[in-house]
């Protein structure tokens, strides 16, 4: 209104909010339906295991073995074979542990299976674990020279301590570039709308003198 009193009107990125908060003016009971159903649905999140189970079951199912996720399963999987190794179980018993623990992530119990299968087909450890991707290729060579050297037992240890080291890293990197993420996104955002607000008015300033 004061835009066109002074003969002028708002541009830009202001503009479009002004006339994107009049369109939600318009739908305001929609959203508050909306926002209803999303705080129900956080408060059965925050209070009730079985709906916080689902959830999270459904999460690990379609995103369970990418990025931050795959590299937490796989020093999970390392982590059990190398319990298994050191209590002296037989590496196929350790493996189908390990896919009963990643029961919730049908790719990654897919992969302990196809080890498996490889390893009841006469295939060695090392070459069926590298395989299936159940460890990396650098960690596959450790437990390889391990192997050889009779410290099997030593090399898995060290290769689920690593993995673990690696799997928190990342999960803590990833965690840390969230807040100056929304930093510099909200930075820009201001930077933006003060722009847009203050080139009209400096062009009304310009014409009134």
């Amino acid at each position: 209104d004061v835009y066109v009193d002074l003969g002028g009107t708002l541009t830009g990125i202001a503009g479009g909010l002004l006339a994107f908060g009049k369109g939600l003016d318009s739908i305001l009971p929609v959203l508050c339906i909306i926002l209803v159903a999303v705080v129900l649905l956080l408060a059965g999140f925050a209070s009730s295991i079985t709906v916080r189970s689902k959830m999270l079951f459904h999460w690990r199912k379609h995103f369970g073995t990418r990025g931050v996720s795959q590299s937490l399963n796989t020093a999970r999987v390392a982590q059990l074979l190398s319990m298994g190794l050191d209590s002296g179980l037989p590496i196929e018993e350790s493996i189908e542990l390990s896919s009963k623990l990643l029961d919730d992530i049908p790719k990654a119990k897919q992969r302990c299976e196809e080890c498996l299968d490889m390893l009841n087909a006469g295939e060695s450890m090392v070459v069926a674990l590298e395989k299936t991707g159940l460890l990396p290729h650098s960690q596959c060579c450790l437990l390889e020279i391990g192997l050889r050297g009779g410290l099997g037992d030593e090399a898995m240890r060290e290769i689920a301590r690593r993995l673990t080291d690696d799997s928190e890293l990342a999960l803590e990197q990833y965690i840390g570039r969230i807040e100056p993420t929304m930093v510099i996104v909200s930075s820009v955002l201001v930077g933006l709308i003060l722009l847009s607000v203050m080139l009209p008015l400096m062009n009304i300033m310009t014409t009134i003198g």
